[in-house]
């Protein structure tokens, strides 16, 4: 009977990697992980999950309008499922962040667990949990979890996380606005004509709110609803009482922010989050005055998602084996 040996760079690397393991990740997060990886010392289980959140092959999102919202698509995006077979009897959940957690606002997410111990594939198992929506029976693991080097353990002590789904989850709503950059820099201020020229904006709520032209007004006036073009003599002098009049001017449940990021743009920023926010908006000019002002759409609010930037973390989970009965 022969013994088969290890050579010690193959030693080396199984202990430095550890062997991988399948811990049933679902498809939406697969392109998230960068390792599943498992150390066995007698009858203790160590694994390991690193993952990356802000890859570009991944493609999650963020759409959260309250704490526990899962982070990821409309398809079902849980982490891994905590089963027996794979991890053991697990006692605790350790994580490390490696890199900040963020897309581009919301910086504050949760580790968090769902469901209720089933496996047979029905709602209330856990594996629901999708882009903008909690997972059934969510529980929090671990909170905070954005920050570069927050590191925190758990413990447990009566298998309450057997087969669990585990998500990443919002900590907190978001704050992301949608918002459009008009533009004036090709615009002919001697075509905006009063009464008629106007600027049909998109409310949060997805209604919509005209600003119009008004001659009886200045550029630095603001009237709610109505731009001043009396003193207009440029593209800047535009810019300027668009951004006054739009400032002053309702959106559902508060003013629009505005600003002029150059002298010839106006910023303008809806007046809450909302999953209804990215619309588009108009110009509506005289049929023989075209003003040639420039009005996109609302984008980047989270009606669609938020793309996640960045994100790495590690999730070490510490289980042990049942030995064998004598």
């Amino acid at each position: 009977m022969t013994m088969r040996r290890l050579d010690r760079k193959r030693l080396h690397e199984i202990e430095k990697l550890g062997q991988n393991v399948d811990v049933s990740t679902s498809d939406v997060m697969k392109n998230a992980l960068i390792s599943a990886t498992q150390h066995r010392e007698g009858q203790k289980l160590t694994t390991d999950m690193v993952f990356d959140f802000g890859a570009s092959g991944a493609g999650l999102l963020t759409k959260s309008l309250g704490v526990g919202d899962v982070v990821g698509t409309a398809d079902a995006s849980y982490l891994c499922i905590i089963t027996d077979a794979v991890f053991g009897v697990v006692s605790k959940i350790e994580s490390v962040t490696l890199e900040a957690i963020s897309d581009g606002t919301l910086i504050d997410y949760d580790l968090m667990y769902a469901g209720d111990g089933a496996l047979d594939g029905h709602a209330s198992s856990g594996n629901d949990g999708a882009l903008g929506a909690n997972a059934t029976g969510e529980v929090a693991i671990q909170t905070g979890m954005g920050t570069l080097g927050k590191h925190t353990l758990t413990s447990y002590h009566a298998e309450e996380l057997k087969n669990k789904h585990l998500y990443l989850t919002s900590g907190a709503a978001t704050t992301q606005k949608a918002s459009a950059t008009i533009d004036c820099s090709g615009a002919d201020h001697t075509k905006v004509v009063s009464g008629i020229t106007r600027i049909r904006l998109s409310q949060h709520d997805a209604t919509f709110i005209d600003v119009v032209a008004d001659s009886g007004k200045a550029k630095a006036d603001t009237y709610a609803g109505f731009f001043g073009t009396s003193d207009v003599g440029s593209a800047a002098d535009l810019a300027l009482s668009l951004k006054n009049g739009i400032g002053a001017t309702s959106d559902a449940s508060g003013t629009f922010a505005t600003s002029n990021p150059t002298a010839t743009t106006v910023l303008v920023t809806n007046s809450s989050v909302s999953a209804t926010s990215n619309n588009s908006n108009f110009l509506v000019d005289d049929p023989q005055s075209a003003s040639l002002i420039e009005v996109p759409a609302m984008t980047g609010g989270i009606d669609t998602g938020v793309a996640i930037t960045s994100g790495k973390l590690l999730v070490r989970v510490t289980g042990f084996l049942e030995p064998s009965s004598l």
